[in-house]
């Protein structure tokens, strides 16, 4: 008995003695990615959600660590960065971990290993999901704030407007004041004018300052965020597309949905009567095997079945983080076809062909290659590979 207290009161005081971060680390590292958070949602607020984040991915951090080097042995204390972090950008992290899972080499590394590759990378998906969720709590929490806030704002707005008009009248009084003074004194005119520019200056000034305010309240009720609402791309996805844009130097722009092609249908008369005509547009395809790909165009889609060179377009696949630039010796960027999808490059380095979702004729890499790739296949194989769409989304890309 005297044995088990001792080591009772031994555990005791290990456990008493950490912070309470690695307490709960301790308790709850070798579960927290086997937990399913989705069902318990709607009844976690924001900070159990933000922590439930933190929790996972500071173990995906843990995990890809030891994919990389399996002799690795973690400092002690343990360094928990991602939870001890204050003002973590959710975003960023699932961004720097996925780049840092893309490059984890698999070639020497055992199978079960690929394996628990798969589920880390599972896992991010599933964080980037939830994440999403928790920014949607975080601006519907926002957005009531700001109706409450809006009685408050419109009446520090009518309060302002009444101080400029009362601001108004006393300086037109002040004037005419002083402008009967000016003719009926004996204090020099100049001194008298002076003071009234004076005055008038003053209350420019006050106006401008209230002006600022007024533009300022203005913005608060008018301020939208410009977001890709993509149903094939999960947050950090999408921060891979801003991505490519900010390393083609087009950081400012804004995506407007044209076509969905669940919902508009998967024909080539379906995808020209939405997308003809609209300018640069961004092309996101989902295939049947949930690969990622696309292509952006400078130019307009339309029937014209000519070819246009596109010099400031590219291609992508999703897992990889740098978009893949046009070949400008080569004048072919993209071919218009009424009977056709999107179709990228001189022969077909994307095609989307005629009801891609049931017919297995869609193909990449079809040669001629007008797009840069540096050894990289879209498809993660080899030469021209045929494939089935799930879903296609094209984007009408305005800059600001």
């Amino acid at each position: 008995m005297q044995t088990f207290n001792y080591h009772i009161k031994k555990w005791e005081k290990d456990i008493l003695s950490d912070p309470p971060l690695i307490i709960l680390w301790k308790h709850y590292s070798q579960v927290v990615l086997e937990f399913q958070s989705q069902p318990h949602l709607g009844n976690l607020n924001i900070n159990s959600i933000n922590l439930c984040l933190r929790m996972k991915l500071q173990k995906v951090k843990e995990e890809i660590a030891l994919l990389v080097d399996k002799k690795k042995k973690f400092p002690q204390p343990i360094q928990l960065n991602i939870l001890e972090k204050e003002n973590l950008n959710l975003k960023q992290e699932q961004t720097t971990l996925l780049k840092l899972l893309n490059s984890v080499p698999t070639h020497d590394i055992k199978t079960n290993h690929v394996a628990k590759l798969d589920k880390i990378r599972k896992e991010l998906g599933k964080v980037a999901a939830i994440s999403m969720n928790l920014s949607q709590k975080q601006l519907s929490q926002k957005q009531q704030e700001e109706q409450k806030d809006q009685p408050h704002l419109l009446g520090r707005y009518q309060k302002s407007q009444s101080e400029v008009e009362v601001m108004k009248s006393q300086i037109s009084q002040n004037k005419s004041t002083e402008i009967r003074k000016l003719n009926s004194n004996t204090i020099k005119p100049t001194q008298k004018l002076h003071q009234t520019i004076q005055k008038s200056s003053q209350f420019k000034q006050q106006q401008e300052v209230h002006q600022a305010a007024v533009a300022d309240i203005s913005y608060t009720f008018q301020e939208s965020k410009q977001r890709i609402d993509s149903q094939i791309l999960n947050t950090s996805q999408i921060a891979t597309i801003q991505g490519y844009f900010e390393q083609i130097g087009k950081p400012s722009f804004s995506a407007s949905l044209l076509y969905r092609a669940t919902r508009d249908g998967f024909g080539a008369i379906n995808f020209h009567r939405k997308c003809d005509n609209k300018g640069p547009t961004l092309t996101i395809i989902k295939t049947l095997s949930d690969h990622i790909i696309g292509g952006y165009t400078n130019e307009q889609w339309d029937g014209s079945r000519e070819c246009k060179p596109s010099y400031d377009g590219w291609l992508f696949t999703i897992a990889h983080p740098h978009p893949f630039k046009r070949k400008k010796e080569i004048e072919q960027g993209i071919w218009c076809y009424p009977v056709q999808g999107p179709f990228f490059g001189e022969l077909g380095d994307i095609a989307i062909m005629d009801y891609s979702n049931i017919y297995n004729d869609s193909w990449v890499h079809g040669g001629g290659n007008s797009y840069e790739y540096g050894g990289v296949h879209l498809l993660k194989g080899k030469g021209p590979i045929h494939f089935k769409t799930k879903e296609i989304e094209v984007y009408e890309i305005l800059y600001q």
